[in-house]
């Protein structure tokens, strides 16, 4: 697959190979404030991508000679029908990719007047938009209350443009 991109540094349109990656994990997993969400399985629609994954830790590493677009859809169990949590993406060091570095949280916040009753789970996106990527970056429970779990429908979509 491949994108042109506009412009490039010469004002015209480049052709850049770009592939789709997709993680994904096969079983479900507590959450736990502050804990790594893991994964165990990598999809890629061609080699030579620059992505690689870490099912014990977690870790996603990325490639320095590439432009990502990682979006994270979060599905989690609640422990309680009035339980809040929030999921982000870290850097290697732990440290969360704030929207200054185009990383945005999935969050939900319950609130007294939202319906609980007969709804299914809350799924949620977490996504990270960067031109100058970290090594690495981690998908972690920032936020979460005893008892919830994070599903086996959470999975990881990269988008990763060659420059």
């Amino acid at each position: 697959m491949t994108f042109r991109v506009f412009p490039s540094a010469s004002g015209s349109s480049a052709p850049r190979p770009t592939t789709l990656i997709e993680i994904t994990n096969s079983s479900s997993q507590s959450a736990i404030t502050g804990a790594n969400i893991t994964f165990d399985t990598l999809r890629a629609t061609r080699s030579g991508h620059g992505v690689s994954l870490n099912a014990s830790t977690g870790e996603i590493s990325l490639s320095p000679n590439h432009d990502y677009w990682i979006v994270a859809s979060v599905d989690v169990t609640r422990g309680n029908s009035v339980d809040s949590y929030r999921i982000a993406f870290t850097d290697g060091g732990g440290t969360e990719i704030t929207a200054s570095n185009g990383g945005f949280d999935a969050v939900y916040a319950w609130h007294p007047s939202s319906s609980t009753t007969n709804v299914p789970n809350y799924t949620l996106s977490a996504t990270l938009m960067t031109t100058n990527a970290p090594s690495s970056v981690f998908l972690k429970a920032m936020t979460v209350v005893s008892g919830a779990s994070i599903n086996t429908n959470t999975s990881i979509l990269i988008c990763e443009v060659q420059k």
